[in-house]
């Protein structure tokens, strides 16, 4: 069998984005293919898909259970011909050898033991697990939906998680609606794209013992502590974005407390395997921490820490203090620039670096 594995949403690296320019030679031929359209219907076509006419391709009617599975097995490149026979009695000759592969590979065990269902529209539910078993999908996400059973839900999360569908509203996923010719194509190019990244990450960098900046690429507005798994148990209690513009994204995440001369690594963003390296190390006390991209950068509201609960920063640390009388409760396990005010009052503040004034 063989099967198209999509890679991670987020690397460290430069991303490979691929954009479509316009109309290709089979999706023009098609008076129905809007460029929403296009780019999924000239992969499929390539694949061997054909149109209802010569004029249509028939982007909104239902795709039957039996035309589904054969744009499915040819998407998939399945070994149609020695699958063996899969025992429904209502699959036509067109389309036998298609659903014949689809059950050898566990990806469809028809409606009942001898029936396929062939002539019935396909639905999302359906299409959602058919995806996610032919392409091997990987990730979860969580899910607002509140039409979709338990058997349905690891289905549907990787599908969302990996980009490939959205729901029909906030709150439902439309498990039970039946799918059009043209989005069923959608599925399956978006399914098929084995490079595909929702957001670059630029970078990532320990603010202090409980906090993270992560920048990302893209514009991202919906973000959760679940979407950031790290390894060596550094558990994200909270996700927010605190900048943006059209250039990057400034993720704060919270986290417990970050141990000394550990390094992190992001294993996965948005339930899908990182690849590439995301990672940053706590330095031991006293090695300092800024590196080549300098000290970190703190507001001063961010640096006090309280008398119960001080702030720890690992490594060097740069605080613009114009204005501020006092920052208090924190620890420095680094260097400590205080930029723009001499006369700053430092009250619980331990620095086990230097204290650097600079104008």
């Amino acid at each position: 069998m063989k099967k198209s594995y999509r890679k991670m949403v987020a690397i460290a690296a430069t991303a490979l984005m691929v954009a479509s320019a316009g109309f290709s030679s089979a999706a023009a031929d098609f008076s129905d293919v809007t460029p929403r359209y296009a780019d999924s219907i000239d992969f499929l076509v390539s694949k061997g898909a054909k149109g209802m006419s010569d004029s249509s391709f028939g982007i909104s009617e239902q795709i039957k259970r039996i035309d589904a599975a054969i744009l499915t097995a040819k998407v998939l490149g399945l070994d149609t011909d020695k699958a063996p026979n899969s025992g429904f009695k209502d699959v036509p000759d067109r389309g036998q050898a298609a659903v014949n592969a689809l059950k050898a590979a566990g990806i469809t065990s028809g409606k009942t033991k001898t029936l396929f269902d062939s002539n019935s529209p396909i639905t999302r539910g359906e299409v959602a697990i058919w995806i996610q078993k032919g392409f091997d999908l990987k990730g979860g996400t969580d899910l607002s939906f509140k039409d979709v059973p338990k058997n349905y839900q690891p289905a549907v999360q990787a599908l969302v998680a990996n980009g490939v569908a959205k729901g029909m509203s906030a709150e439902n996923f439309g498990i039970n609606a039946n799918v059009k010719r043209g989005d069923f194509g959608i599925f399956l190019y978006k399914s098929s794209k084995e490079d595909v990244v929702i957001s670059e990450i630029l970078s990532i960098q320990s603010v202090d013992s409980t906090t993270l900046h992560l920048k990302l690429k893209d514009d991202v507005t919906d973000l959760k502590a679940s979407d950031f798994v790290f390894d060596n148990g550094l558990e994200v209690i909270e996700a927010k974005i605190i900048s943006s513009s059209s250039a990057e994204v400034t993720v704060e995440l919270k986290t417990s407390i970050q141990q000394e001369g550990t390094k992190y690594t992001l294993l996965t963003f948005k339930g899908i395997k990182v690849t590439g390296v995301v990672e940053f190390t706590i330095p031991v006390a006293g090695n300092g921490g800024g590196g080549a991209t300098g000290p970190a950068m703190v507001n001063p509201a961010n640096f006090n820490g309280t008398a119960e609960n001080p702030k720890v920063f690992y490594g060097d640390v740069r605080v613009d203090v114009t204005g501020v009388e006092k920052l208090e409760n924190a620890t420095v396990k680094g260097d400590l620039y205080l930029k723009g005010n001499t006369e700053v009052v430092l009250f619980n503040v331990t620095v086990e670096g230097d204290t650097i004034l600079e104008d």
